[in-house]
């Protein structure tokens, strides 16, 4: 199970270095020694509730498996609109030297529900990594560091992160699966070329605010959170690290 490989190992943190910059965000190890095979990894995960959950539809004359949780889909459709970004503000770099226009931002690419069989994975892999430092400026104008790793609770802005209903609170919670890169190959609308490039997220399980209604700055009281249930589709996710708080 997933959640039985949350300890740190501790030689993994040991052979990973982590160049300490704290004019960024947040530093993460750029090595690829921990692999992860995608689907060595979907098959030997794969009655996990946090890789897949199946719920079963019965109707009067037939039943359908609806599946819930679907890791690989999921990892898809979180970095197809990351890549695209990417590919859009290289263009627009490039487009002057090269003598040509740059797209009309105001004509976006149409994605369906096709679109992420354009994101492909470089080796069919993901990389591990253990730890990551988040800088911060304290209250009395220092500087800090926060350790996230699997394991560790996050926060959020509820409006930097996707979503298609507007947000019910102002933050939002996450509990640390694992933290990875990937090279990814683009190969749709938009593209230029076919290299790798290089992203970082976070694969998390959400938590649900109680009652937000007696929580917050209004009510001076902290947010009480709870997993969300392993039914709802959306219970597990990814994260973009620059979201981070």
């Amino acid at each position: 199970m997933i959640y039985d490989n949350l300890n740190v190992s501790g030689s993994q943190t040991e052979l990973e270095s982590i160049v300490v910059d704290t004019g960024a965000h947040y530093n993460m190890g750029t090595s690829q020694n921990f692999p992860m095979h995608i689907p060595t990894f979907l098959q030997q995960n794969k009655s996990d509730p946090a890789v897949q959950v199946k719920r079963l539809i019965t109707f009067r004359w037939f039943s359908l498996t609806s599946v819930l949780q679907n890791f690989f889909p999921k990892l898809r459709s979180h970095l197809l609109p990351r890549v695209q970004a990417t590919i859009q503000r290289e263009t627009d770099l490039h487009a002057p030297a090269c003598g040509t226009s740059a797209p009309d931002p105001t004509s976006p690419i149409i994605l369906d529900e096709t679109s992420c069989d354009f994101v492909f994975f470089k080796n069919d892999c993901l990389y591990h990594h253990k730890l990551l430092r988040f800088n911060f400026m304290t209250y009395d104008v220092r500087r800090g560091t926060d350790i996230v790793r699997p394991g560790s609770n996050i926060m959020l802005l509820a409006d930097l992160v996707d979503s298609s209903a507007p947000p019910s609170h102002n933050f939002l919670y996450a509990w640390v699966l694992g933290a990875y890169h990937a090279n990814i190959i683009y190969t749709g609308p938009g593209v230029h070329d076919y290299k790798a490039r290089h992203f970082e997220f976070l694969w998390v399980q959400w938590y649900d605010v109680v009652d937000p209604e007696s929580s917050g700055w209004r009510n001076h009281a902290l947010d009480s959170i709870r997993f969300s249930p392993l039914h709802d589709g959306d219970s597990f996710g990814f994260v973009d690290l620059i979201n981070i708080l």
